[in-house]
């Protein structure tokens, strides 16, 4: 007989469970058993999480918000119903909720967020934290083949920190693009970075971003826009700041076959140039505007303009 210490109460135990085990009842309840086919998802993503603290769930209209605990690999999450996918490479408390064919992010998180759908509707809400420390982006739209619309609002409050850019939106379907951004959108300090850079494709329209508030900046550009739709280009600072480093505080390329209007009432600066738009041949007009509040500093050029289409050029400054 093995000898036993005194006073150790050696009668069997309750088995110990498997690694992960203790996320099981969070799994259940992300999981409603009163939904159609979820009894055998459940099942699968409990067997994942006990072999390798690792998610892989499918739903209408869920999101994983976090995994607790120091065992946690990360977390895979698809939503065919918009075909958004999640890739968290630590623990986090960030997710994204559809309703009424809108994504409201909330939370915060270090890892990459990315949402594919058409049309696509993304809010950051003012609680929203990202922040990539991994190398690459930290938010990515890209609006599918399709009709509808790419569109993103941020709120104030919220942050978007990618180690090499900020935000990445595309639009490869056939609608307009609408950027909108009222917190701190920023891309990395070390080689080519962006704030935003956003583009659509030739079957896209519009191609239009705006900042109300806020900061956006990277060590290359703070905003790279390239519209190669049929519709217009339209950049519009109504307040914040704009800084691209070591290029361009904005830059705008429109090889579509609308007009191009940039207009600055906050403030935009670079090292380099702080404003600088091209038009292609197939462009009609091209207008920069700085309105009395407005604030360019840079050391090369304050505005560099190139139009190349068939239409006017016109920049008009007051700051």
């Amino acid at each position: 007989m093995a000898e036993t210490l005194p006073g150790k109460d050696v009668r069997p135990g309750p088995p110990r469970p498997p690694p992960c085990q203790k996320k099981t009842s969070w799994v259940q309840g992300f999981v409603s058993p009163g939904q159609s086919d979820h009894w055998s998802l459940r099942r699968r993503v409990i067997a994942i999480l006990r072999r390798a603290c690792r998610v892989v769930a499918w739903g209408k209209t869920h999101a994983i918000g976090r995994l607790n605990g120091s065992s946690a690999i990360g977390a895979l999450l698809s939503v065919f119903a918009g075909a958004m996918f999640i890739d968290t490479g630590t623990a986090m408390a960030q997710s994204c909720a559809l309703a009424s064919g809108t994504y409201t992010c909330s939370g915060s998180g270090a890892s990459a967020l990315s949402l594919s759908a058409n049309p696509l509707s993304v809010v950051l809400d003012s609680g929203f934290i990202n922040s990539s420390a991994v190398g690459g982006n930290s938010v990515t739209l890209t609006a599918a083949s399709g009709t509808g619309a790419l569109t993103l609002s941020q709120a104030a409050g919220s942050t978007v920190l990618g180690s090499n850019t900020g935000i990445v939106a595309k639009n490869n379907g056939q609608g307009s693009t609408s950027i909108t951004t009222a917190g701190t959108v920023r891309g990395g300090s070390s080689g080519i970075t962006y704030g935003i850079w956003a583009t659509n494709a030739s079957t896209a329209t519009d191609l239009t971003v705006t900042q109300t508030a806020g900061a956006i900046s990277a060590g290359t550009y703070g905003l790279y826009i390239i519209n190669n739709g049929t519709g217009n280009l339209t950049i519009d600072q109504t307040g914040g700041t704009i800084t691209g480093t070591f290029s361009a505080g904005v830059n705008a390329i429109n090889n579509g076959k609308g007009a191009t209007s940039i207009s600055t009432a906050g403030t935009v600066t670079s090292n380099r140039i702080g404003i600088t738009a091209t038009d292609a041949s197939r462009t009609t007009n091209l207008t920069v505007t700085q309105a009395a509040t407005g604030i360019i500093n840079a050391v090369t050029f304050g505005i560099f303009v190139q139009n190349n289409g068939t239409g006017t050029t016109s920049v008009t400054t007051a700051g």
